[in-house]
């Protein structure tokens, strides 16, 4: 569990958490007059979210003629106004019910700009329940708008503060670069802290807790965007949690980042392949082994893209051998990197590596022979990092298909 108190940057870190929503955003905000956050809203709605908006029965949230409201609604968004006597003071929104992100903060440009203002982020939840029965309560005490021209609304803020808040648009400070601008560095040393919770990520990834390496994850990027490591766990979570659209934007993130990452051109291979874009996917891994040609993960990762093709009954059969060609060629290139070590050196990852190809090519003494010797090894690991549970349960899953098998 993550609470967190934030109070520079604001916009920024509320627009990248809006961005990682995938099902539901439920918004409460006093004024809501920052045309990024609008466009963010719209793209959210473009990739399926459900969105819900209350806002204070004020003039001035309606006021700015970049922010359509009735797009908004027609576009199947539920607006909601709080009218007098009940004021709205809230400013919160529930993300995914997995989020919380509630402060002073209005969704404004004078908020970002001018004000003291503060946000608290947190996965806590039993806050999070809180706070969706308290945005319950709120729709229940609140009047949805359906035309916008028809709606006739209060005129609480004065012209003056209007006409300042709009014109802030036009400034040097324009928000467009707070929402936008995400230069890219040089990968530098991290803090103390940062490498604290890199760790603590990687141990919730390895441990198998994927939703929570994914909320973790998220929560660093609100101050540390620029940390390629915390992308790789979060697509690597995306990945084991099924969700492959998320898996490839993340990978492409850290990639972006930097390009020489090969874990990001590794799981971009895996991605491309579960999405069905073969030639990326192959692009991706041949990028990875053409650096690193004894890396037995990344030729095992494309023989399974292969071998998935290979199995897939939509695929022609003439183009399903030639994918059996290829996955044989990169089982047998697996297998003679492994050989090429000593034996006493080998871990418990490259025994099951060894194990799986053997098993692919029809070899099933020898797979049973590594398989079993790999997963006692992994018993003998006392380090925690070296302890992947996510690939002890492929192990597992190895084992019991070969216990099942006929020579």
């Amino acid at each position: 569990m993550i609470t967190k108190l934030f109070h520079k940057g604001i916009a920024k870190k509320v627009l990248t958490n809006l961005a990682n929503s995938k099902t539901d955003v439920k918004i409460a905000v006093e004024w809501f007059t920052n045309p990024v956050f609008y466009k963010t809203l719209i793209k959210l709605n473009e990739n399926g979210v459900k969105i819900e908006l209350i806002v204070s029965d004020d003039n001035m949230n309606f006021t700015n003629p970049k922010i359509n409201f009735q797009k908004l609604i027609d576009l199947g968004i539920k607006i909601r106004v709080s009218q007098s006597p009940n004021l709205m003071h809230n400013n919160f929104c529930v993300i995914d019910e997995r989020l919380v992100v509630t402060g002073t903060y209005s969704w404004t440009l004078r908020a970002e700009l001018y004000n003291f203002e503060n946000i608290i982020v947190s996965n806590d939840k039993e806050l999070i329940n809180d706070y969706l029965d308290c945005f319950a309560n709120i729709t229940e005490n609140t009047t949805e708008i359906t035309e916008v021209d028809k709606f006739s609304f209060s005129t609480v803020t004065s012209q003056a503060e209007i006409d300042f808040e709009f014109g802030l648009e036009s400034t040097p400070q324009r928000i467009e670069i707070i929402a936008d601008a995400q230069p890219k560095v040089k990968a530098k040393k991290h803090s103390k802290e940062i490498l604290e919770q890199i760790k603590k990520a990687e141990l919730l990834y390895i441990s198998g807790k994927h939703q929570d390496c994914i909320e973790f994850c998220g929560i660093m990027l609100i101050e540390n965007d620029q940390v390629e490591e915390v992308y790789i766990l979060l697509a690597k979570a995306y990945w084991r949690a099924g969700n492959i659209k998320s898996l490839i934007s993340t990978a492409k993130k850290a990639q972006e980042l930097n390009s020489e990452l090969y874990q990001a051109y590794n799981l971009l291979g895996i991605g491309y392949s579960k999405d069905g874009k073969e030639q990326l996917s192959s692009k991706n891994f041949n990028i990875c082994i053409k650096k690193f040609p004894k890396d037995h993960v990344f030729v095992r990762n494309r023989a399974i893209a292969s071998i998935d093709l290979e199995s897939d009954p939509d695929i022609p059969v003439k183009f399903r051998n030639k994918y059996k060609i290829k996955a044989d060629a990169d089982l047998e290139r697996i297998i003679e990197i492994i050989n090429e070590l000593k034996e006493e050196d080998l871990d418990c990852y490259q025994k099951y590596s060894r194990a799986f190809a053997y098993s692919q090519l029809g070899k099933l003494s020898l797979a049973r022979k590594d398989i079993k010797e790999a997963i006692e090894m992994y018993g003998e690991l006392t380090d925690k990092l070296e302890k992947d549970k996510n690939q002890f349960t492929e192990m597992k899953k190895l084992l019991s298909q070969l216990k099942k098998a006929k020579e």
